[in-house]
């Protein structure tokens, strides 16, 4: 019994960090090495690591002209749908241009 209270517990404070809403508005410098960094991770398909940049990401607010991007891009990343992560990706990046 203690053990199923303890893994109850485990359960909602992970559900709980994945409905948090990111209320700290991001600086674009760091999005910008960030999506470089993950630029270089998906070309070599390194899937934890490209999980924990997109966690990265994810834990700011961004900007309108990133934010519809940056969701389609976690999307694409957690389907392991990588070409098109990269084509949105290399969008993003346009926007430093």
């Amino acid at each position: 019994q203690i053990m199923d209270v303890f893994a109850f517990h485990i359960k909602n404070e992970k559900m709980s960090e994945k409905n948090k809403v990111p209320t700290e508005t991001g600086d674009t410098a760091l999005l910008k090495k960030r999506l470089i960094e993950l630029e270089a991770l998906l070309k070599k398909g390194l899937i934890k690591p490209i999980k924990l940049n997109l966690t990265q990401i994810l834990a700011f607010s961004w900007p309108d002209k990133f934010d519809k991007l940056i969701k389609m891009l976690s999307q694409q990343i957690k389907s392991y749908r990588f070409d098109d992560a990269e084509d949105t990706l290399s969008k993003l990046l346009n926007h430093f241009k």
